[in-house]
């Protein structure tokens, strides 16, 4: 998706930027502007040093605990790790934009960027992983009095 980002502030210039980021980049980023730092991990990671750096940023997807996507501006690999072996496609976007071709099995195992694009692929869902074991959510707590709960379920508001 092509979602535009306009930010205004003291010391930004004007600056027409075309690169792949996050939504989740988004807060970072920000915390990195102001000059905030924080004590804990946080997901997603400051564009400041891509937007300055001119460096390349993946972009990461991941559509259950077993199939994820990877990609920059040139490509795009789609793993699903449920079977086993994984089933894998791999798009060049620039010549196939959207993604309608994945190449060869043989052609995606002798393409230089398979492999270092694979294995950070796995590294984050290995990451995620953990961060989604480890968390628990917090007990509900219903604010609305049973007998206001039982009125308003009469009057059709749940």
């Amino acid at each position: 998706l092509h979602t535009p980002l306009i930010m205004t502030g003291p010391n930004l210039m004007p600056k027409s930027i075309n690169l792949i980021s996050e939504n989740i980049d988004i807060f970072p980023t920000l915390l990195d502007l102001t000059g905030i730092t924080i004590n804990h991990e946080i997901q997603g990671q400051s564009l400041l040093n891509i937007i300055f750096g001119n460096k390349e940023k993946r972009a990461i997807g991941m559509s259950d605990g077993n199939t994820a996507s990877i990609q920059d501006k040139k490509w795009k690999i789609i793993a699903d790790f449920q079977p086993n072996p994984a089933k894998i496609e791999m798009f060049d976007l620039q010549s196939d934009p959207l993604e309608q071709n994945s190449l060869e099995e043989k052609d995606i195992i002798a393409n230089e960027h398979f492999p270092g694009l694979l294995e950070e692929l796995s590294g984050v869902m290995k990451e995620t992983k953990k961060i989604h074991d480890g968390f628990t959510f917090p007990p509900v707590v219903d604010q609305i009095p049973p007998e206001k709960r039982e009125r308003m379920m009469k009057e059709g508001y749940f």
